[in-house]
């Protein structure tokens, strides 16, 4: 859910996990933080942090498709509201737990494919298209699973196993034509901790500025009422909860998270090593045909992102298992209803943008602005 938000992949993935196997380490270079061996207590805190999120997320009511779509539609704005609360409250996390020494904030490394930032640039595009096609991301999908494990979230995530298979294939022929596909370089802003402070300040100033004017123009009530029947006005508080808190408990997950493993919250790379082995099912010489692969079943952070992600199926199951939840609306539940080809499609087009971009949106977003 740890991400690869701060550094290069190939750095973190020549280490070794005591979860899923191990492998002789290497020394990489650059600049690297020091993470935490997958621990059964790391495994469990893992688990709360994805358990938490999950919760969150379905409370807000963040983990239906239609919420996603509309927003990219920009017909609603609910989804805003909670990403740019959490992504401020992370902000705040990331830099106090920096200056504490708690964390070294290293800036996430420059992506190359055709020009500097072209990796991230193309890899934002794909996930933006698949989000505003499947109503899901890398990480919400794994709440829609716990949620509401219908025929649209088992395409979508079929989809996304499909898209992190082709790319771990592709990626080594890709490679070998092209030695700058998604090559990385140092941020020109790693060790200017002055400046960095000074951004994450001007960034939670900035989010906190928007959510105040969006909530003046859309109050979050009425974007809500387009998505539950009834109304939220008729609905107990707790059952449904503002945008607003669900988002700062979203950011508040990277306590936990930088305490116990060392590093900042992300999902996307948690996909991998189910990737990998349903790859190796149909394929025995994987290991050598997509090394990409296979070098995440060994990597520490990857294993913590696939915890927290169990954690985040376990916590939506529970919230809309265990407590009231209330009835969509007709436009919200027929669009959860429908199913098609273009779920399966949103759901590759999420993973193959998150596998070239290095991350999704909580990597980014929420882990990259602090």
């Amino acid at each position: 859910m740890v991400n690869e938000n701060s550094r290069d992949e190939t750095q973190d993935n020549s280490l070794t996990t005591g979860l899923v196997a191990s492998e002789p380490s290497k020394n990489g270079q650059g600049n690297r933080r020091k993470r935490h061996p997958v621990t059964a207590s790391v495994a469990v805190a893992s688990l709360m942090t994805g358990l938490i999120f999950g919760v969150a997320i379905d409370r807000a009511q963040l983990n239906v498709p239609f919420v996603i779509v509309k927003q990219l539609d920009m017909q609603n704005f609910t989804m805003l509201r909670m990403f740019l609360s959490a992504s401020a409250t992370s902000a705040v996390v990331i830099t106090a737990t920096n200056m504490l020494g708690l964390y070294k904030r290293v800036p996430k490394p420059i992506t190359r494919c055709g020009f500097s930032y072209g990796g991230n640039v193309l890899g934002g595009l794909l996930l933006g298209i698949g989000m505003a096609i499947s109503g899901a991301c890398p990480g919400t999908v794994f709440a829609q699973i716990g949620g509401d494990p219908g025929l649209r979230t088992g395409l979508i995530s079929l989809g996304g196993i499909m898209g992190t298979i082709c790319f771990g294939y592709a990626e080594k022929k890709l490679r070998a034509r092209n030695e700058d596909f998604l090559s990385k370089s140092q941020d020109p802003n790693t060790g200017h901790e002055s400046l960095l402070n000074s951004l994450a300040v001007a960034a939670v100033a900035t989010m906190a500025g928007i959510i105040y004017v969006v909530d003046r123009l859309r109050p979050w009530q009425g974007e809500m009422n387009q998505v539950i029947q009834g109304g939220v006005e008729n609905v107990n508080p707790w059952l449904v909860w503002d945008p607003l808190l669900a988002g700062i408990v979203v950011g508040a997950c990277q306590i936990p998270s930088i305490l116990s493993s060392g590093g900042s919250f992300g999902m996307s790379s948690g996909w991998v090593i189910p990737s990998y082995f349903f790859a190796s099912l149909i394929d025995s010489n994987v290991d050598e045909n997509a090394p990409y692969l296979k070098k995440y079943v060994y990597s520490i952070f990857a294993n913590w992102q696939l915890l927290t992600a169990i954690g985040a199926i376990i916590g939506s199951y529970i919230s809309s298992t265990l407590f009231p939840t209330p009835t969509l609306s007709s436009q919200a539940l027929q669009f959860q209803r429908s199913a098609g080809l273009s779920d399966f499609i949103g759901g590759f087009l999420l993973l193959v943008g998150a596998r070239i971009g290095g991350g999704c949106t909580s990597g980014h977003g929420l882990s990259g602005i602090g």
